[in-house]
């Protein structure tokens, strides 16, 4: 029997008092800029909750499945009717139709609740995505010490009008005309030691981290599939990881900062590099990640030429398909895992489908030693990733 979810209620919450004049224009940033077009979404999942607690809020029951079932068996178009909207329909309206925030507290016949939400990716990146949600779960618990956001970013990184038309008429990897796939690929705590091991090659070098492993494993399989797919095999690729700012300039924004405080870090490949081995993808990886230093940000910030150039020719070479490209966001470590709203943390912590064909969004597992990589590709291409003999032996669709 199919997962029913059924809204009780729909409201849109405004301010409990008149906007300041100084506060009622919203300045978008240079790195707001480069964001894609997207709502990223995001659900909480609580058990054993006993108490009832301008954004689009929405109220559902949830029918024929308990929260453990969804848990254990995730299914993707189950996951989405926990979200207040598909997100690709969020972005098919117009910035004056489209709300910034939207929420549906789903509620479960066994007493859990299932949070879902959709943020406009414009105007917030995960790590502000984070602080949201931990302010907003301090204040549900009567927490006086709720985090306070800055907005401090505009003023930082203003807006400049460098892409203009050109950069506007690019889809950033947004497909409106094939179906975009997701599916979550789990990597425990185990099958992450021996990508790490199989990284080292033997070295004395410092351990890569866990993202940096995972992420140059999907990358060698997804290469591995495109090359099968098309001749001739002249392409180039790379991957690119969205990299946090706060804590690499020099002095560190904001914990809280609000905003897309975050920089592309890509690592390319000519096609003579694409057979390279795994531990030679992940030193690459590591090597663009370390580039996004506080000398780096320092350039940016005060609008060097040279480094706007290189962003602007970096972002066209992907839009324009001159190189087949893989983006990650990792939201490891940033505390999703820590939003109590007075039921305690939540049992788990998911993304669900988002727009952008080749991206890979990759989260903690509860215990905090593995990752779940939600990847989303087009339809065809998924059907080919996710057969890889190397990709099964590593990785899940369950976790444990």
């Amino acid at each position: 029997m199919a997962m029913g979810v059924e809204i009780i209620s729909r409201d849109t919450i405004k301010p409990t008092s008149p906007t300041p004049s100084h506060l009622k224009t919203y300045s978008l940033s240079f790195l707001d800029q480069l964001a894609p077009p997207i709502f990223v979404p995001i659900l909480l999942f609580y058990t054993n909750t006993k108490t009832t607690t301008s954004v689009d809020y929405l109220e559902a029951k949830v029918t024929n499945r308990s929260l453990s079932d969804v848990v254990a068996n995730p299914n993707v178009d189950h996951l989405k009717q926990l979200l207040p909207s598909e997100p690709h329909t969020l972005e098919s309206k117009s910035w004056s139709d489209s709300p910034l925030l939207a929420v549906q507290v789903n509620r479960f016949q066994c007493g859990g609740v299932v949070i879902g939400m959709c943020i406009s990716h414009k105007v917030a990146d995960a790590s502000s995505l984070s602080s949201f949600v931990n302010g907003w779960s301090c204040i549900a618990r009567g927490d006086c010490d709720a985090v306070a956001p800055h907005f401090e970013l505009a003023t930082l990184f203003p807006w400049i009008d460098f892409m203009d038309q050109e950069f506007e008429a690019t889809d950033q990897g947004t497909n409106k005309d094939n179906k975009i796939v997701t599916k979550r690929f789990v990597f425990n705590a185990s099958n992450i030691a021996r990508l790490i091991e199989k990284a080292r090659d033997g070295s004395s070098m410092k351990p890569p981290t866990r993202v940096e492993v995972v992420s140059a494993f999907i990358w060698k399989r997804f290469m591995n599939w495109d090359r099968s797919k098309s001749h001739p095999t002249s392409k180039s690729y790379s991957a690119c990881h969205a990299v946090n700012l706060r804590k690499r300039r020099v002095p560190p924004l904001a914990e809280h900062g609000f905003g897309n405080m975050c920089i592309a870090a890509t690592a390319s490949l000519t096609s003579d590099e694409v057979d390279d081995e795994y531990c030679s993808l992940v030193s690459k990886i590591r090597g663009a990640i370390r580039g996004i230093d506080g000398e780096l940000v320092k350039k940016v910030e005060s609008g060097d030429e040279w480094s706007m150039d290189h962003i602007k020719a970096e972002i066209m070479q992907a839009c324009k398909g001159e190189r087949v490209q893989i983006n990650f966001s990792s939201w490891c470590k940033l505390g999703f895992y820590d939003a109590d709203f007075g039921w305690g943390t939540p049992v788990w912590v998911s993304s669900a489908t988002v727009s952008l064909k080749n991206l890979v969004i990759m989260v903690d597992t509860k215990n905090g030693d593995g990752i779940e990589a939600w990847v989303n590709m087009l339809e065809d291409d998924m059907v080919g990733f996710e057969s890889d003999p190397e990709l099964l032996a590593l990785a899940s669709e369950t976790s444990n």
